[in-house]
């Protein structure tokens, strides 16, 4: 079947295909781009095309550089069932789908053209996913063969991993398998990972907006916005981190994967995290989490600072291994009579013979006195509730036996793990945990790798360990994150927190925002030496018996005071159950128990609750025991360490008395409260914790909450006191606090004494809000808001505040005036909920009204701040600077009580009253202004938004510098303004416009400043003095306040309409001239650097604008009508420099090398084409209509002739000095571009030739023009070989078509002058290009400076625009000056046919001065001159 012509298609090889002996068929190869034109063949079953390949790695070697086209392509067949179409380039109506006819011409095969953006339907809903295809298409194409020729295999391998975690990223938003937090973690990360691998492979750095789904910013987008990402993305390797007003939260999960031993049933897992203090010591600081030995366990230990993980070696992840295993044997000793538990000695095998119950309890219930009375041998009796399972302990006396007992749990081996790196790096880990335990012997070889804290945990001097038998390692994985709330990130991540437990830190971070009370308890160990005895209410003291107690074990409950047993109140771990009484591992003597166990009591039974302790060595009955009562004094237990009374367990201290209060209640508890005996008395060493919102462990807070039954001299004492007070113990009772000083106060209204003392207390606590661990202030706000109960404390507290400030200048009264200023928000807003509970309160007819001057002295409150701003006595300019830097979180709370215009009113009047600050009170004046445009409930209407910004412009003023002699103060204030104008544009309005004058002038200012560079990057617009600043790896390029101030130039001049600034003539030109200046400057990376991309090419929209609001002030003010041909001096009124900066500006746009889409390639082009758009075709519109502004209306017989309505008049004031940029604007391969071009050089031949009828002087700056362009591209990566020779050659013959209408009169002068010009262009452009582009012409220095002198002496007599003189210039010396250099360098390299050319064009052009000096003999011009040349 014939081939026919298809639509021209996208597609992709989805199967491999291996041609035959055919050469027209195209190997594939899966994943081929191919673009297919024709189908045909049998059945239509093949297809031509098309196949597109990256560059081969030779092509590296053979090119100096890559450019945007360097992909092979190859054409040929290929099967249809190997290829499926993705997309149809063509349609279907400009072909034809007729087959080709036998013998018939074949139509010319359509070429895809170039594509400037190549979306998907995935780049809607995620922009990156795109992105990351362009980017890593170009990085393999332009960089990757380089690296590997370069042998720069180190940046390969870290380019290759970010290829490969770019291409996973992009498949998993893809395939929508992200949750929400997840995909915004993943776009973050991809923008920056696309950020360093082009800064890592020398490209241009673009901005892409995580914030945006990683969107690539355009110029429509906020330029000041566009500007701080460009300098962050550029100078940082990370995204900075965000200063909190709290401390962040980290979280790790552990994931237990896998237990490697082969007797995991038995095995059992426990882990916690643990820091190491200063001293070497390790503390648990989590609860302890109990992982199953079959199961995946998950637990999530909540809560870490950001002081747990700055250095490594601080917090740990410790594991236990325990296993139940019988109970140790003593060795065999000799016989030996033990004493019995009451102190007598036994006479009887039987009377030694115990047996402990199988059952947790520690005491039984309450026996009767006879059955006590009738024990043998006057032993107390123990009650046997159920059976036991235990046997009888063998005696010291009698031959051991085989234990028989029941097996105990017994720690086997210790893991430890450093997570500070894991935690902070928050990425997962998956590995092998290995456990250690003890070499039982000395001699046993010892294994390496053991982790270096064990001998701290354990507190043991050995360092000998070996690897744990029993369970020798485990697979964990490690992940951790950031959440100001644990519960709220399980929920947030359903999936992989699936069943997870929380282990709650031990104790409080920040300021408790849940009920919470726990009770921690830490088992240590037991002290109990050979020698030493039990206490004994009898006998004083029991010996101990001389054992070896190698399975000692703590069996706990907790009991109340009548001696009622607290159920399932004791938590061994955070995912264990709740039990009534529990029991620890076994250890031996001399060594640590370290287990922490959680105890939640209801409320009501922790005053009454106390804990009972006994100690039993295995599989014997409890020998001692200890108590500790958990209140004393209206409070908790102070927590630490404590040592308990071992007391022997017998009759008088197990037994219950017949109220049923334990006997052992009457015994004392605490080790260090008996005096020292000869013998040393056994002890238990616990320590305790109570983290808890409900009940304070400090007997200064006691006192307060119990204030109704104290004197006034022991509450006022109590008061002063409270200032020492733990803040830990404040914050976590912050309501009760409150509420007893704020019940105080109003009982105590009218003491002043009191009122003072309390006031001072209110600060003191509403000052913790500033202490970044606690995060009070969201608790303070919750009590203004839901628990304040104290209408009638608000006269209270301004009489207070008014006697604060009537003292300012007593030195106590300042410092208290200064504490109160840092805590002002807060004050107001307790004060103003008194006032509204009061007005809520009277209403209902219960109160009388106390309220009544409330306002009255509210304002004499801020009248008098006010007068102490304007103070200038010197003692107050701490007190003037906190007030400053917080007054701004004073006005919203204003708002419940005063209406808005008031509150507005209040604002104004304090800044007016620093407008005499100096120094940096005068900075933290503008950070003040700063703040109060961001407080939205005051500017809410356009009409209070419009008093706002012309109060900013007002005090604004005095800080825009109009000298050169700048200090470091002046540009702290220019970046504030900048600042703060930033701030307003988020509501853009005309009064804005008023902004640009200074602005552009202190721009002006500034750029004249010599820069200093400097390793380290201020962040821009900042909002704070002074302004954090961020390390970076390489000096700056750029001066931060230009950068700001031209963002906002450009933000400023989106605002339409734009109106026309009223100045003066001069302050106008002025004005303009600084702007242009600015735009220059934009355009030239004077403000940033040239790997700026997204910045720099946005700054040619704004220049744009800019240029557009520049051309409407010249079009009203600096156009003078046409002349009357009388008056001489109406033609001087014409601002010629003026006009020339700008179209010196306009074409320095259009024809910026930024623009140049064609030469780019793909990531680049891509970018440029979404940011800006077609800039240089609205450019070239703009410079269209500017040109023709300048010209005169034509004559009708020039519109007749050259079809153009302006021509001449001011337009002859730039010929020759435009005539340069003219003919680069019609080299471009731009088509609106170089239509302009040709058309504003078609007025410029027509305006010339209308002056002197001669071209000449056009002639010699186009052939200047070619030469220098031709030249530089030649040398320049701009260069596309053939295809731009081709396009260099296109405004010939559009300007030869502007001439169309003189054509047909082949005697026309012009006409036959234009096609000479026309004919020397075109042969210049083939001499320069094809010479330069064989590569062969060498860059002589000489030849350089030799074409520059001549061109220097041309362009000094192009402006005197004396025809006389034009007439009698040599014609076409530098064509035949640079034809000179040709052929030198033609005949030096051989190139023979070149030479010809060149020599023919030489004697053309004497052929033309010999013509043109006849036809000036010949009527009467020149004589004198033609004259003097003949001699």
């Amino acid at each position: 079947m014939p081939w026919r012509p298809i639509p021209l298609s996208y597609a992709i090889a989805i199967y491999p295909f291996q041609p035959s002996s055919s050469t027209t068929e195209l190997p594939l190869q899966i994943g081929d781009q191919l673009y297919v034109f024709e189908q045909g063949g049998k059945d239509e079953a093949w297809c031509r095309g098309y196949l597109v390949q990256a560059p081969s790695l030779l092509s590296a070697l053979l090119r100096s550089s890559r450019g945007a086209s360097d992909a092979r392509v190859f054409s040929g067949i290929f099967p249809r069932c190997c290829i499926e179409v993705k997309e149809q380039l063509g349609h279907d109506d400009e072909y034809q789908l007729q087959p080709i006819a036998p013998g018939s011409q074949k139509p010319q095969a359509p070429v895809p053209m170039l594509k400037v953006l190549d979306e998907t339907s995935a780049s809607t809903a995620e922009p990156l996913v795109d992105e990351i295809s362009s980017c890593l298409r170009e990085w393999y194409i332009s960089y990757l063969p380089e690296l590997v020729l370069r042998q720069d295999y180190d940046c390969l391998d870290r380019i290759s991993g970010l290829i490969t975690k770019l291409e996973y990223s992009r498949r998993e938003l893809l395939n929508d398998v992200l949750t929400a937090q997840e995909r915004l973690s993943v776009r973050s990360e991809v923008v920056w990972d696309l950020v360093r691998g082009n800064k890592l492979l020398g490209a241009e750095v673009i901005v892409r907006d995580p914030d945006q789904k990683g969107r690539l910013l355009t110029a429509a987008d906020s330029a000041i916005e566009m500007t701080k990402l460009q300098a962050i993305m550029s100078l940082l390797y990370d995204p900075p981190e965000i200063k909190q007003e709290t401390a962040k939260l980290y979280h790790c999960m552990l994931d237990v994967k896998s237990i490697h031993t082969t007797e995991a049933d038995n095995v059992n897992l426990t882990f916690a995290l643990y820091q190491k203090a200063a001293d070497g010591s390790m503390s648990q600081i989590s609860e302890t989490f109990t992982a199953s030995s079959i199961h995946d366990s998950k637990i999530l230990f909540a809560d870490l600072s950001s002081r747990d993980i700055r250095t490594q070696g601080h917090i740990f992840l410790v594991g236990r291994a325990s296993v139940s295993e019988p109970p140790k044997l003593a060795p065999s000793a000799p016989a030996e009579r033990p004493l019995s538990r009451n102190g007598t000695f036994s006479k009887t095998r039987e009377s030694l013979m115990t047996r402990r119950r199988s059952n947790l309890a520690v005491f039984g219930s309450k026996r009767s006195k006879e059955k006590s009375d009738n024990a043998p041998n006057g032993r107390p009796a123990m009650s046997r509730r159920g059976s036991s399972s235990n046997e009888i302990r063998t005696e010291a006396n009698e031959t051991p036996k085989k234990s028989i007992g029941p097996p105990v749990p017994r720690v086997v081996g210790y893991a430890v793990y450093d997570l500070a790196a894991t935690i902070s790096s928050g990425q997962q880990e998956v590995f092998d945990l290995g456990f250690w335990t003890l070499a039982a012997q000395d001699n046993e070889e010892e294994e390496i790798g053991w982790p270096g804290v064990l001998p701290e945990l354990l507190q043991t001097s050995r360092l000998h360990f070996v690897r744990c038998k029993k369970l020798p390692a485990i697979k964990i994985e490690l992940r951790s994150y950031v959440s100001p709330d644990a519960d709220v990130l399980i929920r947030m991540n359903p999936t992989t927190m699936h069943m997870i437990s929380k282990s709650q830190r031990l104790g409080f971070l920040e300021a408790p925002t849940k009920r919470r009370s726990d009770i921690y308890l830490t088992l240590s160990k037991v002290n109990i030496k050979q020698n030493g005895a039990y206490s004994h209410p009898q006998y004083d003291a029991v010996p101990v018996k001389p054992a070896p107690m190698l399975n000692l074990q703590v069996t706990m409950e907790l009991r109340d005071s009548a001696g009622k047993r607290l159920e399932r109140c004791v938590f061994a771990s955070a995912n264990g159950p709740a039990v009534t009484a529990l029991r620890t591992y076994a250890i031996e003597l001399d060594t640590l128990w370290d287990q922490t166990i959680c105890i939640r009591l209801p409320l009501e039974k922790v005053t009454d609750a106390h804990l009972v302790l006994s100690v039993a060595d295995a599989p014997g009955f409890p020998f001692a025991l200890a108590w500790m009562p958990l209140w004393e004094n209206h409070a908790f237990r102070r927590d630490g360490s404590h040592s308990l009374i071992l007391h022997a367990y017998d009759k008088s201290t197990s037994t219950f008395s017949d109220n049923g209060k334990g006997m052992y209640l009457n015994l004392p508890w605490d080790h260090s409260t008996i005096e020292e005996k000869e013998i040393p008395i056994a002890s238990l060493e616990i320590k305790t914790l109570l983290v808890s919102t409900e009940f304070s462990q400090d007997r200064t807070l006691a006192s307060l909450f119990n204030w109704r039954a104290l004197s006034s001299a022991s509450l006022m004492d109590t008061l002063q006191k409270l200032v020492f007070v733990p803040e830990i113990e404040i914050v976590k009772q912050l309501d009760e606090v409150l509420d007893a000083l704020f019940a105080i106060l109003e009982y105590k209204a009218g003491t002043h004494k009191f009122e003072d003392l309390i006031f001072n207390d209110i600060v003191f606590v509403l000052g913790i809000v500033h202490d970044r661990r606690f995060n009070l202030g969201p608790l303070v706000e919750r009590y203004a808001d839901q628990h304040f109960k104290a209408p009638l404390v608000a006269p209270s507290l301004v009489r207070s505040f008014t006697r604060l400030l009537q003292s300012v200048s007593d030195p106590q009264s300042s410092r208290d005036l200064r504490a109160l200023f840092k805590v002002g928000q807060q004050f107001l807003r307790l004060l103003l909920a008194s006032y509204w509970h009061h007005n809520k309160t009277d209403e209902a007819g219960t109160i009388s009204n106390q309220h009544e001057s409330f306002q009255d002295d509210m304002k004499a409150v801020l009248f008098g701040l006010q007068m102490m701003v304007r103070s200038e006595t010197a003692a107050l300019v701490g007190s003037k600077t906190l007030l400053i830097q917080n007054f701004h979180l004073w006005l919203p709370e204003l708002l419940a009580v005063y209406r808005k215009e008031e509150v507005i009113s209040v604002a104004i009047d304090t800044i007016d009253a620093c407008e005499e600050a100096t120094g940096k009170l005068l900075l933290y004046r503008l950070v003040l202004i700063l703040n109060c445009t961001k407080l939205e409930q005051l500017w809410e209407s356009d009409e209070d938004w419009t008093i706002l910004v012309g109060n900013c412009l007002r005090w604004l003023e005095l800080h825009w510098p109009e000298k050169n002699d700048l200090t470091d103060s002046w540009c702290d204030q220019v970046r504030l303004c900048s600042s703060i104008v930033a701030s307003l544009l988020r509501r853009p309005c005309q009064k804005l416009h008023d902004f640009l004058s200074p602005i552009v002038r202190t721009y002006s200012v500034l750029s004249a400043q010599r820069h200093s560079k400097r390793w380290s990057l201020s962040l821009l617009f900042p909002s704070s003095y002074p302004n954090p600043t961020k390390n970076t790896d390489s000096p700056d390029d750029f001066d931060e306040p230009l950068l700001e101030l031209a963002a906002l130039v450009a933000e400023i001049i989106k605002i339409r309409p734009v109106p026309l600034p009223d100045y003066n003539e001069d302050q106008r030109t002025r004005h303009i001239t600084q702007t242009l200046h600015m735009v220059e400057a934009m355009l030239s990376n004077d403000t940033n650097p040239s790997t700026w991309l997204s910045l720099h090419v946005s700054n040619h929209t704004s220049a744009l604008n800019i240029l557009a609001y520049i051309a409407k002030q010249l079009e009203d003010y600096y156009i003078p009508e046409p002349p009357d041909p009388e008056d001489a001096e109406e033609a001087d009124t014409f601002n010629m420099e003026l006009w020339k900066s700008y179209f010196d500006a306009i074409l320095s746009l259009v024809s910026s090398p930024e623009l140049t889409l064609e030469a780019f390639s793909e990531q680049k082009r891509r970018a440029v084409w979404k940011i800006a758009g077609d800039v240089r075709q609205e450019g070239a519109e703009l410079l269209r209509h500017s040109w023709n502004l300048l010209g005169w209306d034509a004559t009708e017989d020039d519109e007749r002739r050259y079809h153009i309505n302006k021509i001449g008049g001011y337009q002859v004031q730039y010929v020759p000095s435009l005539v340069k940029s003219i003919v680069e604007l019609c080299l471009s391969m731009h088509e609106g571009l170089r239509r302009v071009g040709v058309e504003i050089l078609q007025t410029m031949i027509i305006s010339e030739w209308a002056l002197s009828e001669n071209l000449s002087l056009i002639e010699a700056e186009v052939i200047g023009a070619l030469d220098v362009i031709l030249r530089a591209r030649a040398t320049s990566s701009l260069s596309l070989a053939g295809d731009e020779i081709v396009g260099r050659k296109l405004f010939v013959g559009e300007l030869l078509e502007s001439f169309t209408t003189i054509a047909s009169q082949p005697e026309d002068e012009l006409w036959s002058t234009l096609e000479d010009l026309v004919s020397t262009i075109e042969e210049l452009i083939d001499l320069l290009s094809g010479g330069l582009d064989d590569g062969r012409i060498e860059q002589d220095s000489h030849v350089r400076r030799s074409n520059g002198t001549a061109r220097k002496s041309t362009s000094v007599e192009l402006p005197e625009r004396s025809i006389s003189r034009l007439e009698g210039k040599v014609y076409g010396d530098q064509a035949l000056q640079m034809y000179k250099q040709l052929a030198e360098e033609y005949e030096r390299t051989g190139d023979y046919l070149r030479l010809a050319k060149t020599h023919r064009a030489m004697a053309r052009i004497h052929e033309t001065r010999a013509t043109s000096r006849l036809g000036n003999r010949e009527n009467g011009v020149g004589h004198g001159e033609l004259e003097e040349d003949d001699e």
